[in-house]
């Protein structure tokens, strides 16, 4: 008896036992990480499968195939019908083997609910910062030094490609990325066509041949610059007015071209996208406080996957956090409500608007500048409203002195051999480096103390970008724009749950013989961010 008694003991310890430890979504998408916490693999060659519960009503499921190993966690999508999570509040259960395909030690265990929408818990951002079309060697150097991970600059028909290729891979080399500003000739075109179709085809294919020559380095691309500030636009809108309302938009013949133009551009990067692998990105940028531009846009079929925003605050102007002039929350909540993620892709103190701003350094105006870089920088740094805040960069590197006005004194560089103190504050907020002088002169400056800028000192986990994918015989290699510390697997879109793990020191992945002939995906998890570069081999 005792040792019968001892063997059903032994033989409930070695099941497994399977149990959701998260849940969440992908656009919509509901996932779950599945964890055998069981002391025996999953059968082999059996599905893992999850059912998927919104708000008391069975919508889905999910499955990959076997075997889990005592210990170890796989994501589990939806492979059942389709569905995608709406907006507004709802309790998701997922219930891992739902359908009691093997025996687990525990099959109490199984069911997890989570109330969506998730708490907000905003991600690390990047510093960055704007150049036009300047593709100097000492930029990237700079960018290193002070820890300015992200690039905006303009990009049209008429760059020099190999100039521009040879630019963005120098930053990527120290770990950096790039996004644009695409400005096909509609950038300048202020005179409003009205043959819609004509001017979304020819949209297309000027977006369409430009991307194409950068696609597997640049991965970011703004719909044109500053829409709301175009002349036509502003006949038709004044800044600042339409706010929340897209009512003002509605039946305005250049607001009409701007949508044709701008479907055209999105397609035609969304459509490379799709064909290339690469994860190509549409951004719509958006000025001051008509937020309603965005969901205008929206209303008409544009598609876009980032929010793009400039903003410069002055000194005396209200905290980002709270200032209602921008609508209820600040401009930050308004952002959120777009549930995308957000690039404050232009960001300067507004006081350099100012007509008594000299560009002097210690003089009364500039210390006003700093003290906006002080506000609303340590604001935008303490936000929780937005997830997916993934840079603030400022306008811009350079001073230009061949223009009037504000636009010539924005830089934060007098030139290159000669730096503002503006540049040392942005290293410092940034964790880049500073010279024993460059740290004192911010702590004068009264934008950080020592404290603070030992606290900005740390590093920032800039997001991973694979290019130049290669495919030799079974063999899959790429380049990166930094060491792979997360995981890469080789999933064929033929077997659900199969995939081979790649080699992050040589950043490549030998594939199964009898999986390396179909269609498949590299899936790169980098701390805990998922992309898919589709793969046809």
């Amino acid at each position: 008896m005792r040792i019968l008694l001892f063997l059903l003991s032994f033989n409930a310890f070695a099941l497994p036992d399977v149990v959701v430890e998260s849940i969440t979504t992908k656009q919509g998408v509901l996932y779950s990480t599945v964890k055998n916490i069981g002391n025996d693999p999953t059968p082999d060659g059996i599905k893992i499968g999850v059912g998927y519960t919104v708000d008391g009503v069975f919508k889905t499921w999910g499955t990959v195939l076997g075997p889990l190993a005592a210990g170890d966690s796989v994501e589990v999508g939806t492979t059942g019908p389709a569905y995608t999570l709406p907006d507004g509040e709802h309790a998701v259960m997922a219930w891992a083997d739902d359908v009691n395909r093997f025996a687990e030690s525990d099959e109490t265990n199984n069911k997890t609910t989570v109330n969506f929408p998730l708490p907000v818990v905003a991600e690390k951002m990047l510093f960055g910062v704007n150049f036009h079309h300047n593709t100097d060697t000492r930029i990237a150097t700079i960018m290193n030094e002070r820890n300015i991970k992200s690039a905006r600059m303009d990009l049209t028909a008429n760059t020099n490609v190999a100039a521009r290729r040879a630019h963005v891979e120098r930053i990527r080399a120290n770990g950096g990325m790039v996004e644009v500003s695409l400005q096909t000739s509609y950038q300048w075109n202020n005179s409003c066509p009205q043959n819609f179709a004509a001017v979304e085809a020819d949209a297309y294919n000027q977006a369409y041949a430009i991307v194409d020559k950068y696609k597997d380095i640049i991965h970011n691309y703004e719909m044109l610059n500053e829409i709301q500030l175009r002349p036509e636009t502003r006949a038709e809108v004044p800044w600042n007015t339409a706010k929340l309302s897209t009512a003002p938009y509605e039946n305005k013949p250049c607001y009409a071209t701007m949508i044709s133009v701008v479907k055209g551009m999105s397609r035609a990067v969304h459509d490379l996208r799709d064909s290339s692998g690469y994860p190509l990105r549409v951004i719509l940028g958006v000025v001051g406080r008509d937020f309603a531009f965005l969901n205008f846009m929206k209303s008409k079929g544009v598609e876009f996957d980032v929010v793009g925003y400039h903003i410069y605050p002055r000194s005396n102007h209200a905290s980002l956090l709270s200032d209602t002039w921008f609508g209820t929350g600040g401009p930050l909540y308004q952002l959120s409500l777009f549930n995308k993620p957000v690039r404050i892709n232009e960001f300067n103190c507004g006081d350099i608007y100012g007509n008594g701003y000299d560009n002097q350094p210690g003089s009364t105006t500039t210390l006003a500048c700093f003290s906006a870089y002080k506000k609303h920088i340590k604001d935008i740094l303490s936000q929780t409203h937005i997830q997916k805040l993934e840079v603030l960069s400022l306008y811009e590197l350079l001073d230009e002195p061949n223009k009037s006005g504000p636009e010539s004194r924005f830089g934060l560089m007098y030139s290159f051999t000669n730096p503002k103190d503006h540049l040392y504050i942005i290293s410092a907020f940034a964790g880049g480096n500073l010279s024993a002088a460059e740290r004192q002169k911010v702590i004068d400056s009264g934008a950080l103390t020592a404290a603070e800028i030992d606290a900005y000192k740390q590093v920032v986990n800039v997001p991973l970008e694979i290019s130049n994918i290669q495919v030799n015989g079974n063999t899959v290699s790429w380049t990166a724009n930094k060491p792979v510390t997360g995981t890469v697997f080789y999933k064929p879109s033929c077997y659900q749950g199969d995939y081979s793990q790649a080699n992050t020191t040589t950043n490549s992945v030998t594939l199964p013989l009898d999986l390396y002939t179909y269609t498949g995906y590299l899936e790169i998890n980098d701390n805990g961010t998922v992309t898919q570069y589709k793969l046809s081999l």
